[in-house]
């Protein structure tokens, strides 16, 4: 083979190659552009660090966030957006979804929220907007509005759940630590009472308030790990 049909050889397989980098490089990038954009508008996964949510979600346990559905109903786990968390651009938070799916929510390197603690909790939706509300024992108690009696939290849902209410002894100071009785309170427009199901080691709208509509980033549709805990919420 003489020396030129040698380097038009070459030449066509640098060229094949330089065709075959682009074509994975650019696959690769709207993969993540896809993939970011699933994430941030549509569903997302989310760790619960702690165990506020126990019984019913486990600290460790990961869980499937709805963003795409804006109905918001009683009874509901939520991911609410704290009220300290920052504001940041469209871009940093896609990008920061980005990187957190495939870490499994562990690292978010634009926002950091992973060092600083800000970011979002896992809750239930109990008040919805109109409610006259009261708490007793960790129980709250609810009267919608154009209703003449309060009824239980647990009277008012579909779906069942059970809190959590752990009080070390019978001398246990009640004034300290999480909230378990308040006065009648009535929720505005546009205002939601989200609670922790562990009422005594969790901070929620007793602590925060109310939050708004906006402030509820997605619904909870079901914990997928550890995979023998699979179960919708």
């Amino acid at each position: 083979m003489k020396k030129k049909d040698l380097y038009e050889m070459s030449y066509e397989l640098k060229q094949e190659f330089a065709r075959r980098l682009f074509f994975i490089i650019s696959y690769c990038i709207l993969l993540c552009a896809f993939v970011s954009l699933i994430l941030h508008f549509l569903v997302f996964p989310v760790r619960q660090k702690s165990i506020s949510m126990e019984p019913s979600v486990s600290s460790g346990s990961f869980v499937l966030i709805n963003h795409f559905d804006n109905k918001k109903e009683r009874g509901q786990i939520v991911l609410v957006s704290d009220k300290n968390n920052e504001q940041f651009p469209a871009v940093v938070r896609v990008i920061d979804s980005m990187f957190s799916f495939f870490t499994g929510q562990q690292y978010f390197p634009l926002t950091k929220r992973h060092k600083d603690g800000n970011g979002y909790s896992l809750k239930r939706i109990i008040g919805l907007p109109g409610d006259s509300i009261y708490m007793k024992d960790f129980v709250l108690y609810i009267k919608p509005a154009g209703e003449q009696y309060f009824l239980t939290e647990f009277e008012f849902v579909e779906k069942p759940y059970d809190v959590q209410i752990s009080l070390s002894d019978s001398s246990w100071d009640k004034s300290l630590g999480s909230v378990g009785s308040f006065e009648e309170i009535k929720l505005g427009a546009n205002e939601y009472f989200v609670l922790s199901d562990n009422r005594t080691s969790s901070l929620d709208s007793r602590l925060w308030g109310s939050v708004k509509g906006s402030d509820i980033i997605g619904k909870a549709e079901f914990q997928y790990f550890p995979f023998n805990s699979f179960r919708f919420l």
